[in-house]
């Protein structure tokens, strides 16, 4: 199974960013649909949450992981609140987990 998807706007999105930003914080595409999780993740609040028992609990905050291949494994760290984070933190908070990943100094409390 395939799916097309248009992405036209996310890239114009990462560009005008890219071209406002200084080098440690300009957005990766990773980055964009990271912020654009966590808005709709605070639109859709039940679908930030999980199944306890016959319910779905759902979370007061917002937070999205991204997958980091390590030489041992892949990791999950996380980026918090990210729904009250701008597309610039995010991008310096991607790169910084990412090398702390790679690094094994990241600590528990990140993933």
């Amino acid at each position: 199974m395939s799916v097309d998807a248009v992405v036209t706007e996310p890239i114009n999105l990462q560009n005008v960013a890219w071209s406002r930003s200084e080098a440690s914080s300009r957005p990766t595409l990773s980055d964009v649909v990271i912020r654009a999780t966590a808005i709709a993740l605070r639109v859709h609040p039940r679908v930030n949450g999980s199944f306890s028992g016959d319910h779905v609990e759902t979370y007061s905050r917002v937070s999205v992981a991204f997958a980091v291949a390590t030489h041992e494994a892949v990791l999950a760290p996380g980026i918090f609140d990210a729904d009250e984070t701008s597309l610039q933190v995010i991008a310096r908070s991607t790169k910084d987990l990412a090398r702390r990943a790679r690094d094994s100094t990241i600590m528990l409390a990140d993933l």
